[in-house]
């Protein structure tokens, strides 16, 4: 982005790092991190699992990197591995690292607070990763950013997590993500966590809502999800 290479979200385990509780459609598996190079920018949108693992952050090579994270817990964290180029932002926030334009939008996590980044690296160079949402119709402050800040692509949150089949889902479904990527006028819309699955006894208690792709008319952006539904590099 913009000639600076961005991690967002270190957590490259199977199974967003849980692997007890829910479990992934077959598929490539993450990429080892110490294939990724160095990095210049890791940007963090919760502290919970499938957004941050420390075990992920101790094979990165992050000689001079700049880390933005959404409280001091993950601060702290990062503080045990020697990390002290932290800082801790909040939605609203504008942050220039590295020639890269950083706007933090607001997110929900299910334990723990949560951002999201909308990346400009300049010319015309736009990516906006929404981190975890609930669904739409009750969060109006992330469909405010998307139509304040247009991307050419969006990374959203979709894997439709509820208590039960019948209950509100906790987390954005599919048509929820493709809403945020109208807004944002995106041209590719990559939807995150839609290949996963409760594991075991989880199944008991909790569901997926986003099993089928989201209705789309041509006009919509390009949805780029493979059956695994996971892991995407993007390049400018």
């Amino acid at each position: 982005m913009g000639g600076r290479r961005v991690l967002i979200d270190p957590s490259l385990r199977r199974g967003f790092g849980v692997q007890g509780l829910v479990q992934e459609a077959a598929g490539p598996a993450p990429p080892a991190p110490g294939s990724l190079g160095r990095l210049d920018v890791v940007a963090v949108t919760s502290g919970e699992p499938g957004s941050f693992d420390l075990d992920t952050v101790a094979r990165l090579d992050l000689r001079r990197t700049r880390f933005l994270v959404p409280d001091e817990g993950v601060r702290k964290r990062l503080a045990l591995l020697g990390h002290s180029g932290v800082r801790v932002v909040r939605p609203g926030d504008v942050v220039v690292v590295g020639g890269v334009r950083v706007s933090v939008s607001p997110a929900r996590g299910l334990l723990s607070s949560a951002v999201g980044f909308h990346l400009d690296g300049g010319s015309g160079s736009t990516l906006w990763h929404t981190g975890p949402i609930p669904p739409l119709e009750v969060d109006a402050l992330a469909m405010s950013f998307a139509a304040d800040h247009a991307a050419n692509v969006v990374c959203a949150w979709a894997a439709g997590i509820a208590l039960s089949s019948s209950g509100p889902p906790l987390f954005a479904d599919g048509d929820d993500a493709l809403a945020l990527a109208r807004l944002a006028r995106a041209r590719i819309l990559l939807p995150i966590g839609r290949g996963m699955v409760p594991a075991g006894l989880f199944s008991l208690v909790f569901t997926t809502t986003a099993s089928s792709p989201p209705i789309t008319t041509s006009r919509d952006p390009r949805i780029e999800d493979p059956v695994s539904g996971t892991w995407y590099r993007f390049r400018t």
